[in-house]
C-alpha cells in the first residue's frame, strides 16, 4: 500500500492535480530507502474479488476446481471454537523510533467525517 500525504494540511487538491499514474509509478520505482513511519489512518475496509482458476491452472493446480479436490487438510480446528486454528500473536522489532504522520486529513467541515478520494459535491 502506498499512502501519499501532502505537506500542507489543505494540500490534497494540489497533490491530486499534480500526480499522474506515470509520476506515481516513477516515484515508487525510485524509492531507494526505507524509513519507518508510524501512520494513523481511520479504519476502512478494502476488499477485492479475483478469479484464480486460469492462473492456478497454468501453474498445474487442476484438481482444486473439480470434485476430486480434497481440502480437508487446509484448516486445523485447534484452540477455541470459531478460531479455525488461525494463528494469533504479535511481533515487536527493534530499531530507531519511527517518525509519526496522520492520514486523517480531509475532514468534512460540517460533520467532521473523514473523506478519502474525490466525491462529487
Amino acid at each position: 500500500m502506498v499512502v501519499l500525504l501532502p505537506h500542507k494540511l489543505d494540500g490534497l487538491d494540489d497533490l491530486e492535480q499534480l500526480m499522474t499514474p506515470s509520476q506515481l509509478s516513477t516515484m515508487i520505482n525510485n524509492m531507494s530507502s526505507i524509513t519507518k513511519v508510524r501512520l494513523k489512518l481511520p479504519r476502512f475496509k478494502l476488499s477485492t474479488t479475483s478469479d484464480l482458476r486460469r492462473p492456478l491452472s497454468a501453474m498445474g493446480v487442476t484438481d482444486l476446481f473439480t470434485s476430486r479436490a480434497d481440502l480437508s487438510g487446509v484448516t486445523v480446528n485447534r484452540g477455541k471454537p470459531g478460531c479455525g486454528g488461525s494463528p494469533r500473536g504479535a511481533g515487536v522489532s527493534g530499531g530507531p523510533a519511527p517518525s509519526r504522520s496522520r492520514g486523517d486529513r480531509g475532514r468534512h467541515r460540517g460533520s467532521g467525517r473523514i473523506g478519502f478520494g474525490r466525491h462529487p459535491p
